[in-house]
């Protein structure tokens, strides 16, 4: 199976051919997991009118403006990062709260989900969460994310999702941001030892049947295997992207 798609709160999911009980815990996951973040982060921008800056590292200047994306929904899900409506039940690696200062390698925030706010190669820069002033990254002047109005295809434009496992040695974690082909997924990003890469495929495959539960910005969500969801083909790089251009490298 590639997918199963929840259209909305009132047509029934579209489902292709699937066991019924995998067909039943593909549908509960999607319903009870990712979908109450994924439709609360719409609340936000319809409130907002932009979407949440991925990461700012506020640490340094105080606690007055909230750093991640996830703090940005604290008002609306009251519920913080290591609190149960964040933990997968399928995720089985390490959650980590947001640091307290910024540091290299980071240790946090990791955990079960993540969001199209990246600002790496190679289409960072077209994801949800790029800030407003990019060369001014890591001061409280960032400001918002992509404005909502600038989103040409909300429905098929990525919001958030299972998080992108990727690799802090010594250990495999789950990125609080989502990465179009970063980390080894589909040879964009560093790639790292056959121990851990194994220990990402296997994580990969255990969670969701090798599926990311993936919510899209009109609020619907999906489960997409992963070697699709980061294929290196034009319809798939459209979907990381707000104006829905695949923008392939020269």
């Amino acid at each position: 199976m590639e997918r199963i798609r929840l259209r909305s709160p009132f047509l029934p999911p579209v489902l292709i051919s699937e066991s019924a009980n995998e067909q039943a815990e593909i549908r509960k996951a999607l319903e009870q997991e990712i979908k109450p973040i994924n439709s609360i982060e719409k609340m936000y921008v319809d409130d907002i009118g932009s979407y949440p800056i991925a990461e700012r590292f506020i640490n340094q200047y105080g606690p007055a403006l909230p750093g991640y994306w996830f703090e940005t929904l604290e008002p609306y899900l009251h519920q913080q990062w290591t609190n149960n409506l964040y933990r997968c039940p399928a995720y089985r690696l390490r959650t980590a709260p947001v640091p307290h200062m910024a540091i290299m390698p980071p240790p946090g925030p990791f955990g079960s989900y993540g969001y199209n706010g990246s600002v790496y190669f190679p289409l960072g820069r077209w994801s949800l969460g790029f800030p407003a002033n990019p060369s001014d990254l890591n001061t409280p002047a960032s400001g918002p994310g992509v404005k909502q109005n600038a989103v040409r295809a909300p429905s098929n434009m990525i919001a958030t999702g299972d998080s992108q496992l990727v690799v802090i040695a010594p250990e495999v974690v789950g990125s609080h941001n989502l990465t179009y082909g970063g980390w080894g997924y589909n040879g964009n990003g560093p790639e790292p030892s056959p121990t851990l890469r194994n220990k990402v495929d296997t994580e990969i495959n255990l969670r969701h049947n090798s599926n990311h539960n993936i919510g899209f910005c009109d609020s619907h969500v999906e489960a997409i295997k992963v070697k699709k969801l980061f294929a290196d083909e034009d319809p798939i790089r459209r979907r990381w992207c707000y104006d829905n251009e695949p923008h392939f490298r020269p």
